[in-house]
């Protein structure tokens, strides 16, 4: 788990397009590093962790996933395509 701290590091984590990233809110929404719905301009509202996988930031929050990314779909569609 590493906190994003500054709007500099989200950018680059989002552009990295690697990892998963929460945002710990009433909710603890737990985002692929790429999801469309992580802004910018909402940086300041919440804070950000960034993860490497889905368990630890399960381990680390309760986690609710994306809707709109759905990053346990994807990694396992990633898992079962690439072996």
């Amino acid at each position: 788990m590493t906190k994003i701290q500054t709007l500099d590091e989200f950018k680059k984590i989002k552009n990295v397009e690697f990892g998963l990233i929460v945002v710990c809110n009433k909710t603890n929404t737990l985002h692929q590093s790429n999801c469309q719905t992580l802004k910018d301009e909402d940086f300041t509202k919440s804070e950000y962790y960034w993860f490497a996988t889905i368990s630890l930031a399960e381990k680390s929050f309760d986690v609710m996933v994306c809707d709109s990314c759905k990053p346990e779909q994807s990694i396992v569609f990633v898992a079962t395509t690439v072996f």
